[in-house]
């Protein structure tokens, strides 16, 4: 049997050596492998923030090459949002202190 030509100190060490080295809080969090890529709803919605952003973008560069000061703000502003509402597919990081 193999169990018997390991020697002993080998299998005690085999038993109680550390754990595999933990996952990070960011692997444990992350949204995008853990679902958003499998859901197509959710993948879908996401390549269609990214293009709402790079949209906004546009418009920002455009109301500034016109100097449309509301829309080059407004489109900056639908930019900026389409960030943070893009990273709710990729990683919202959790903390207990801040829950109700």
């Amino acid at each position: 049997s193999t169990h018997l030509s390991v020697p002993f100190f080998a299998r005690c060490a085999l038993l109680y050596s550390p754990l595999p080295s933990a996952y990070t809080k960011r692997e444990v969090m992350d949204r995008y492998e853990q679902h958003t890529k499998h859901c197509k709803a959710c993948s879908g919605a996401l390549r269609n923030t990214k293009i709402l952003q790079v949209a906004a973008l546009v418009a920002c560069v455009v109301g500034a090459c016109l100097r449309n000061l509301p829309l080059a703000l407004t489109s900056l502003a639908a930019a900026f949002y389409a960030e943070k509402w893009k990273q709710r597919f990729i990683f919202v990081d959790h903390i207990h202190a801040h829950q109700d």
